[in-house]
């Protein structure tokens, strides 16, 4: 391979050509297979019979010159500024109201509580343990799936949930983007127990 600009020879894996200091592919005086002088409008090298590709252009000489790039790489930054800035933000941790949650969904202090400072909620499928009863209150279980749309919590936690058997201990899902993190264990004695938590 040979520069076109100089007609050195130069390495396959070369960046630029060591002797002239262009970027290799950029010049259009010689061959880029045998390194013979050609003239600019030449498609073919008289020396070798290769096809002489169209001159190549750096970036700079493409877009004019360094300020110009600057200038470009300054509009999209600002563009995709802008873009950031205009898409709505999703829920967080402190937007999050438990106690409007609670009576929206129909909560009830029998199976469901909500922490003093509003960090957490609560829900208990059996809170008496009433034996081989894991559900004692249905309406617990569906409030679950409330909850889960008012929060935005994809539908396949439901899946996890009701797939959650005894041996499996506690599960624990996290969801950055809403700021809210869900604990759950089950067992057939004692039922679902699942909080959701803020993160902090």
């Amino acid at each position: 391979m040979y520069c076109r600009n100089c007609g050195a020879s130069i390495d396959e894996n070369a960046a630029i050509c060591v002797k002239c200091g262009f970027e290799k592919g950029l010049g259009s005086d010689y061959c880029f297979h045998c390194g013979e002088k050609v003239e600019k409008n030449q498609t073919v090298c008289m020396a070798c019979g290769y096809a002489i590709p169209k001159e190549k252009q750096s970036i700079s000489k493409t877009l004019g010159s360094k300020k110009g790039i600057i200038a470009i790489a300054a509009i999209v930054l600002i563009a995709i500024i802008g873009v950031v800035a205009a898409t709505p933000k999703t829920n967080n941790a402190k937007e999050i109201n438990f106690e409007e949650i609670y009576t929206e969904c129909g909560c009830i202090s029998t199976w469901a509580e909500v922490a003093d400072d509003g960090s957490y909620l609560f829900i208990d499928t059996n809170p008496y343990d009433w034996d081989d009863d894991g559900l004692a209150y249905p309406e617990a279980y569906n409030a679950i799936e409330e909850i889960n749309k008012k929060l935005g919590i994809p539908s396949s936690l439901m899946k996890d949930i009701g797939s959650t058997n005894s041996l499996d201990g506690k599960q624990v899902r996290t969801y950055e983007e809403i700021g809210i993190e869900v604990k759950w264990k089950y067992h057939p004695d004692h039922g679902l127990e699942l909080t959701y938590s803020k993160i902090k």
